[in-house]
């Protein structure tokens, strides 16, 4: 029963892994801890020529956020709004397999939201259904817009399926007031070996190891015995480390890191 458990705990750590970080990603500095809506970069043609021109990169989808409220009737709840574009994420990430009910929008503008399970149940709304979403924009104005509730998600974590609304990538730019901008890009890569980490000198006492392996499971570890999904060590002390990544073939690749 222990080992079920434990297995359970972490194929959810791998679905939330998986839908924000793609195992490899492309940020603001400093947007890693400190999420802010002013933490966006232009993501234009330039930009996605230069990812294209990379022949490791398999593909790319690029997203923002942003911290609103969900109103529905009498009911309003604090949400994080995540926008996407459906048709390049289901190349980078498996978050449209967690899909609980009804369907998935189709295009980056739609009016359509898929929302959390539990945040469904806590609104006391129903698939179909119309509400509206408030959020303060980049220019500090507070925006609103009605959306079609269209499908639910369910991830297996309850926290998460209680707050999450994800929306068309150009429909939350346009509510946050970010034009062109995401906050981050998520990249998948040709396989294991394309590898990056982030010293804990730049992370606040913590390792964060970025890779890609389109598609697989990854695991990672400090001394190659112990594994963990998560791909963020705390340590106490600087120094020398070396990270282990392995993925779902038993392949293993290794860096230094001080």
């Amino acid at each position: 029963m222990r080992g079920i458990q434990i297995g359970m705990y972490e194929l959810n750590i791998n679905h939330i892994v998986r839908m924000f970080s793609g195992y490899v990603q492309i940020q603001r500095e400093g947007y890693h801890s400190n999420p802010s809506i002013q933490s966006c970069f232009e993501f234009n043609e330039e930009f996605t020529s230069k990812l294209s021109s990379v022949p490791e990169i398999i593909s790319y989808t690029a997203r923002v956020q942003g911290d609103g409220l969900v109103s529905y009737k009498d009911n309003s709840l604090g949400v994080a709004i995540i926008g996407i574009n459906p048709i390049t994420e289901k190349r980078v990430t498996d978050i449209y397999k967690r899909l609980n009910e009804g369907k998935f929008f189709d295009s980056g503008s739609s009016d359509g939201a898929v929302v959390g399970y539990k945040l469904l149940k806590n609104l006391g709304a129903k698939i179909g259904d119309k509400v509206v979403l408030l959020a303060q924009g980049y220019d500090g104005t507070l925006g609103n817009i009605l959306v079609r509730i269209v499908g639910s998600i369910k991830t297996g974590l309850p926290e998460f399926d209680g707050m999450v609304v994800f929306i068309g990538l150009s429909t939350a730019q346009n509510l946050l007031s970010l034009d062109d901008n995401a906050h981050t890009v998520a990249i998948s890569l040709e396989d294991i070996s394309s590898v990056n980490i982030v010293p804990p000198s730049q992370t606040n006492g913590n390792i964060i190891v970025n890779a890609a392996s389109g598609g697989d499971s990854l695991w990672y570890s400090l001394d190659g015995n112990s594994w963990q999904l998560n791909n963020i060590f705390t340590i106490s002390t600087n120094g020398n480390y070396t990270v282990f990544v392995k993925n779902e073939s038993g392949c293993i690749v290794s860096q230094s890191v001080i």
